[in-house]
């Protein structure tokens, strides 16, 4: 893979900025840069050596095109089996099995245009296991039963070398007040608001994702003159475990620089002065696990030799998920000044002390005593799918046939939605803003978090993220119109048109609540016609 990026040139990680046609401020004096001429910050010229890589095309100082190319060199390796057994008991009891076992392995880059090549080589390993059996009854000609079920695993990893240096880039920074660095490591994040430049850590932290999903379903079909008719249930059993994660620093921080000081974003930087610093003093690692369930009838209805229909019913249930850590979270927006809630007693216990400051005097209560579920959201009940289609073959004879259908189909809602739960109180993720008073920025590099990750740090207070309680399952109306003609010369001529409409959707809003940030996700619905939106 092929990376052409802009990194800060090497006249600039001197403090040679002379090329910028914008006079530069001096914020300390109220003045401007001689020739933008900028003193750098120790601290800064420390984050430059660690995780800024150095410009290799001749260049010089132009930023407005590629000054770092590098080929970096890739693989991708599958290994992987199957085992199967097929047995006939007789003519009406048959089973099937399977065993699939395979890994999946690439090195090189996360994928991404900005990787910093620095991290290393970026390694990630996806291990599936799967386990599939069947059982047939032939109970009589045409009535046919069939059970399936099946156990998956699948374990994703993924790391690069200059994580597990992220401590020690921190302290040789002079980086202080920051968590205890996770066991797997990590990288600072430093960037800039104008995207000059790469940032330190576009990447995030290195991870390990454990997911299983346990299935069982049933389908019966009966054949009864004109009708055949076909129903069934299937059971999911979701669950994973994976680390809480908040920002791409994460526990190292992150530190942000837009240039309100100077007029140019890695001016501010070379100076050590960040409008906005932030970390996440991450809890422990989540387990959240689900319950799916669907049920369905339908029924191929032949009505002459000319004409089909197909027209059935399926219902689907499809609870929140919950978590065995009770690490679950949301804000009750209805409560005056709002409240926290958390799942239980032990969610209540498991409150980080400086999430408990930071929110100052707003009240953390149960699940139980705000009316919600331990789920913290509301199940949706309404999940109904009609279906319909047709054949018709409008000449009677099998030259000529045209297929139409039209059907609701409910999306199903996973992780993004859990993970904006997860966490929230168990974790602590301030936010520091930098400001100036008698010539003396309260945030200058090293020192960007005052109080560090103590009870009361003097971080802006973040919510984070909360859900509405009442979301709905999102959606979507999907309809196909087919037109075949055999024509002569064994060929065929086919027409269809598609077309596939998303009938609610999911936002990110944000919003504040006593002197709180909240990330939310709210939704459109338009079941209620009351109303067509929410705001968090």
């Amino acid at each position: 893979m092929t990376l052409n990026q802009i990194v800060p040139p090497e006249a600039f990680r001197t403090g040679n900025l002379s090329s910028i046609t914008t006079q530069l401020k001096n914020p300390f004096t109220g003045g401007t840069y001689t020739n933008n001429q900028i003193p750098v910050n120790p601290a800064s010229a420390k984050v430059l050596d660690q995780l800024f890589v150095k410009q290799n095309q001749a260049t010089g100082t132009a930023i407005n095109r590629p000054n770092f190319v590098v080929n970096v060199p890739a693989s991708y390796t599958v290994n992987g089996w199957d085992l199967r057994l097929d047995h006939n008991f007789s003519d009406k009891h048959k089973i099937f099995g399977r065993y699939t076992y395979k890994n999946v392995e690439s090195a090189g880059t996360d994928g991404g245009a900005n990787y910093n090549t620095l991290f290393g080589e970026y390694t990630s390993r996806t291990e599936v296991r799967n386990l599939a059996a069947s059982y047939t009854w032939i109970i009589t000609p045409s009535l046919i039963n069939e059970f399936r079920g099946g156990y998956t695993t699948n374990d994703n990893g993924v790391s690069f070398p200059l994580a597990q240096t992220g401590s020690q880039i921190t302290q040789q920074i002079g980086l202080t007040g920051l968590p205890k660095a996770p066991p797997l490591g990590g990288i600072p994040n430093f960037f800039f608001t104008d995207g000059s430049f790469i940032a330190s850590n576009s990447t995030g932290r290195p991870r390990k994702l454990q997911n299983t999903t346990i299935q069982f379903n049933d389908n019966i079909s009966w054949t009864k003159g004109r009708h055949s008719i076909k129903g069934g249930f299937d059971f999911q059993k979701l669950a994973f475990r994976d680390y809480l994660s908040f920002y791409a620093g994460d526990d190292f921080g992150e530190y942000q620089f837009t240039g309100q000081y100077t007029g140019n974003a890695f001016a501010d930087f070379l100076l050590g002065l960040p409008s906005v610093t932030y970390y996440a003093a991450n809890g422990p690692d989540t387990n959240p696990y689900a319950f799916h369930y669907a049920a369905y009838l339908q029924d191929d209805f032949r009505i002459s030799q000319k004409l089909t229909l197909n027209y059935g019913l399926r219902y689907e249930v499809h609870p929140p998920f919950n978590d065995n850590t009770r690490q679950l979270t949301n804000f009750d927006r209805n409560f005056k000044g709002g409240r926290v809630v958390v799942q239980d007693e032990k969610g209540l216990s498991q409150v980080a002390p400086s999430f408990r400051i930071d929110i100052g005097s707003t009240p953390i209560i149960l699940a139980k005593d705000a009316g919600l579920p331990v789920t913290l959201r509301n199940t949706d009940w309404n999940d109904f799918n009609p279906r319909f289609g047709f054949a018709y073959r409008p000449f009677g004879d099998n030259k000529t046939v045209v297929r139409g259908g039209v059907g609701v189909y409910t999306v199903t809602v996973l992780g993004s939605v859990l993970y904006s739960l997860a966490g929230v109180a168990t974790s602590n993720a301030p936010v520091y803003a930098n400001s100036v008073t008698n010539g003396q920025f309260r945030l200058t590099l090293p020192n960007v978090f005052p109080s560090g990750t103590s009870a009361g740090s003097g971080g802006i207070p973040d919510f984070r993220r909360a859900n509405q309680t009442d979301l709905t399952d999102p959606y979507t109306y999907q309809w196909n119109l087919t037109v075949e003609r055999e024509l002569w010369w064994n060929t065929g001529l086919r027409l269809t048109y598609t077309g596939s409409k998303h009938a609610t959707s999911f936002t990110a809003r944000t919003s504040t609540r006593s002197g709180r940030t909240l990330l939310g996700m709210t939704q459109s619905k338009p079941r209620d016609h009351s109303r067509t939106s929410t705001r968090c």
